[in-house]
């Protein structure tokens, strides 16, 4: 009589391996898929007047009305006659103006480098600043056509608006609060609360 126990045995091991096979190769096909990363949220709209709309790179418009997430690398642009107001998760709050394009940089509130870097494209904005500022002024950056202002104290409320050849003969009148270079567009500070700091662009 012949016994087939070998091959019995491969059997029994195949049968035992074969979970652990598929298990492999399920994680394996995880590893290999592309990994879609949810972009932090910076901030939530705490007031929405008019037609506004927020837009990641290579998405749709988003709609924005109250209580909306705002996304690190949204771009926000208001009509003529809107306005948001955004509170950012670090107690920063920004009034995105009607006519502006305004857009979220960067911003993290969560590692040891903390920082907002935003960007006034067009338009006017009132901001004022919160805990990253607090700990390192610095941190807290708005950039135009023209400058880069930032807050040089703790606690800092200021406007920035930008304006063409039209209003130019105004920010003259204003020189004190003005940051002019020799293009057409003109940055300006105003209302400021605390101590601001605006550079020029090279």
């Amino acid at each position: 009589m012949r016994f087939h126990t070998p091959s019995f045995r491969r059997k029994i091991i195949f049968f035992h391996l074969n979970p652990f096979i598929k298990y492999i190769g399920l994680l394996l096909l995880i590893i290999s898929l592309p990994v879609f990363a949810q972009p932090e949220v910076a901030g939530h709209v705490s007031y929405a007047r008019g037609s506004n709309a927020a837009q990641q790179p290579g998405a749709e418009p988003r709609v924005l009305g109250k209580d909306s997430a705002i996304y690190q690398g949204d771009n926000i642009q208001t009509t003529e006659r809107s306005f948001v107001i955004v509170k950012f998760t670090d107690g920063s709050e920004v009034t995105i103006r009607p006519d502006s394009n305004f857009s979220i940089d960067h911003f993290d509130n969560h590692s040891h480098d903390k920082a907002v870097h935003l960007t006034l494209y067009h338009g006017g904005v009132d901001a004022s600043t919160g805990d990253i500022s607090k700990d390192n002024p610095d941190n807290f950056q708005i950039k135009t056509p023209t400058a880069t202002i930032k807050p040089k104290s703790e606690s800092a409320e200021f406007a920035v608006d930008i304006c063409d050849q039209q209003c130019e003969e105004e920010a003259r009148k204003a020189a004190a609060d003005a940051v002019r270079t020799e293009q057409s567009v003109v940055a300006r500070i105003v209302d400021m609360k605390g101590e601001v700091s605006a550079k020029n662009q090279a």
